[in-house]
């Protein structure tokens, strides 16, 4: 046979019987798309919830119990027995990387809900990572389709947010004749807080807390107002998360500072001053059903501290966890300042002021009269104290006696007293003494001073009184 193209040439085309040919190929190429289309379509798996979403949305959860019911169905399964089994790829978090609490979420299938198989999982079990088997397949592995109900429970849902997370729904062959099928479902909610909490502290601000000098102790506090209905007891818990130094790198003892929690509701587990610690302590139980509520905690450093503390600014930071059912659902953490200013005082207690004052004294009587000194000082430097008499023993006549008949002695008030000091009776010889001297540390102290006057024979007898300070020196 002759055909003619274009190009004004002839072509000789020879006919041949090539049908069969064709037939042939066709049958190998449509056995093989049967083959390889059955492999592939081999357990068609769909999951949706009763609800007709393409997901799992919860809304938001508020009081009661919610629940959703998803639907499992599996087809084409060429006659194979399979299992199916679940597993959280993501365990719901909240739009701050906050993990659900794992008691929050439940599952469970309906019984009745399939038509062939067992099913498993008919308790209520809770949601993790691992592979938990829902369904397998009767032997002849007939089409089927069952219930699972996911719960999520208010009780636990303690702490806010938007949550999301993901299912894994793996239909597994049990005979190998084909690859398991895998299919994924999105998980959605939102937890609303039950009440808002606002900090405020001493210091006017809620981001910072000082310590400022009140009377004679370095005093702050932080109250916490809570707003809103809270349905839930909750618990506060306290830790020095930072611990207080100075920029020299001089470490401030925790038990230095000492804090109480106080408030009208709930239970304060430190109502007397207590020392603060590194180690997470609950300090406040709330109780529930509440509408606002306020919680006080009040902090003081002693001078008998400070006074043993190296001058300088000291600062760290004090954390705050607020737990529901032993998830955080707040987390409050405050920069801690607290300046130890130089100390160097001495202080007098008389009752007489300054004065030495013997009253009604006979010729050949004594009498006595004490003083108190305590000297404050955070120098680390040692130092002398020095009385000075600057008027002779006298009377309100103008009667003089000389010092020599005037003698003292120095008191223990504390078994710290670590310096040099005459606790016999000593003469006053002069009108400048040195009456106590500390040691290289010069550590603060306290003491007593006692002072013994003896008339002579012939003095006049009356009221003798005389002028006396103390002065406090670095040696």
């Amino acid at each position: 046979m002759k055909y003619k193209f274009g190009f004004n040439k002839s072509v000789t085309v020879y006919k041949t019987p090539i049908y069969p040919f064709f037939l042939n190929l066709f049958f190998v190429f449509s056995l093989s798309f049967i083959f390889v289309n059955q492999a592939a379509d081999a357990f068609f798996v769909s999951v949706s919830p009763v609800t007709g979403s393409g997901s799992l949305q919860f809304g938001r959860i508020r009081d009661q119990v919610k629940g959703q019911e998803m639907r499992l169905r599996i087809t084409d399964t060429g006659s194979n027995r399979y299992q199916v089994r679940q597993r959280f790829i993501e365990i719901p978090r909240n739009n701050r990387g906050e993990q659900i609490d794992s008691r929050a979420i439940t599952f469970y299938t309906v019984n009745g809900s399939n038509s062939h198989g067992t099913l498993y999982q008919s308790s209520p079990g809770l949601i993790d990572n691992s592979d938990r088997v829902l369904y397998t397949s009767s032997s002849s592995g007939d089409n089927d389709s069952f219930l699972i109900v996911y719960e999520i429970n208010p009780e636990y849902t303690v702490t806010p947010g938007d949550f999301f997370g993901r299912i894994q729904y793996i239909v597994r062959p049990l005979d190998g004749s084909s690859e398991e099928k895998r299919i994924i479902t999105n998980f959605y909610f939102t937890v609303e807080s039950d009440f808002s909490v606002e900090i405020n502290t001493s210091s006017h601000s809620r981001a910072a807390l000082s310590f400022k000098e009140t009377g004679t102790d370095l005093k702050a506090w932080v109250e916490f107002n809570l707003t809103g209905e809270i349905k839930k007891d909750y618990s506060i818990f306290q830790h020095l998360s930072e611990s207080l130094r100075t920029d020299d790198g001089v470490l401030l003892d925790a038990e230095a500072v000492q804090y109480l929690v106080s408030s009208e509701q709930g239970e304060s587990f430190y109502p007397v001053f207590s020392a603060i610690s590194r180690t997470k302590k609950r300090v406040y139980q709330s109780d529930k059903n509440l509408v606002n509520e306020s919680v006080l905690i009040d902090y003081k450093v002693s001078p008998e501290t400070t006074l043993k503390l190296s001058v300088g600014t000291y600062r760290g930071r004090i954390s705050y966890d607020f737990e529901v059912k032993g998830m955080v659902v707040k987390t409050f953490s405050l920069p801690v300042s607290l300046e130890v200013k130089p100390k160097f005082s001495i202080n007098v207690g008389s009752d007489e002021g300054g004065q030495l004052l013997f009253k009604n004294l006979k010729p050949q009587e004594s009498t006595q009269q004490s003083v108190t000194i305590t000297v404050e000082s955070n120098q680390n430097r040692p130092f002398v104290v020095i009385q000075r008499i600057s008027s002779p023993l006298s009377t309100n006549s103008g009667q003089t006696i000389d010092l020599s008949y005037l003698s003292v002695r120095v008191q223990k008030k504390t078994t710290s007293l670590l310096g040099t000091f005459d606790s016999s009776w000593q003469t006053v010889d002069s009108r400048e003494m040195v009456v106590y001297s500390s040691d290289l540390s010069g550590a603060p102290v306290s003491f007593g001073l006692d002072y013994s006057l003896t008339l002579p024979r012939d003095a006049f007898p009356g009221d003798y009184y005389a002028s006396i300070n103390y002065s406090l020196i670095e040696k």
